[in-house]
């Protein structure tokens, strides 16, 4: 295998910073100085998944037709990139568009079956849907993979008080609260 050449090293070592220090920036919270930084580095390299993806996410409370874009670049540029498909799933979703937003959810699923959100996720679609069912499904195989995830047990806790399984909703509930006692429902 050839060496990379000093330039190219060097260059890797600068977009890894500029990625680190935008994504340190969302982080802190500091949202127009993260979307400034991650718009320079599409500038230098457009097609780059974690400045996409990260750019998705950002603008979906600022410029939902941006965020869109950006979304649809990123599945494009890497189809792979499991959180690409699940940042278009939430541009989907918010869009109203359940039925993508699930497909995209899924296909981020497919690429990688351990992403706990994801799935929480796709039960949510699934219950705007009214497909409880296989929402309670989703929240589960949620918690199977992060038995403390709040969103996936209170989730579950209110579809399981919907079917009348009230010893497992007030279980679940028990569960959530253990571990936040102020979950707001």
């Amino acid at each position: 295998m050839p060496k990379k050449a000093p330039r190219d090293s060097a260059s890797a070592t600068l977009a890894a910073k500029a990625r680190a220090r935008a994504i340190a920036l969302h982080n802190q919270g500091h949202e127009v100085e993260a979307i400034a930084a991650f718009r320079a580095i599409l500038a230098s390299q457009p097609n780059d998944p974690v400045a996409l993806y990260s750019m998705a996410g950002l603008l979906i409370k600022r410029d939902l037709a941006e965020a869109q874009a950006m979304a649809e670049r990123g599945v494009a540029a890497a189809p792979r990139f499991a959180p690409m498909w699940f940042a278009r799933g939430m541009v989907m979703q918010t869009l109203g568009h359940k039925d993508e937003a699930l497909r995209s959810y899924e296909q981020a699923l497919t690429l990688q079956p351990s992403y706990a959100e994801a799935f929480v996720n796709c039960g949510a679609v699934l219950r705007e849907l009214h497909r409880h069912e296989e929402a309670l499904e989703r929240f589960n195989q949620a918690l199977a993979i992060d038995p403390k995830h709040e969103s996936a047990l209170g989730n579950a806790g209110i579809l399981l008080s919907e079917f009348k399984r009230t010893d497992q909703a007030i279980a679940t509930f028990k569960r959530v609260l253990a571990h936040n006692p102020d979950y707001p429902y």
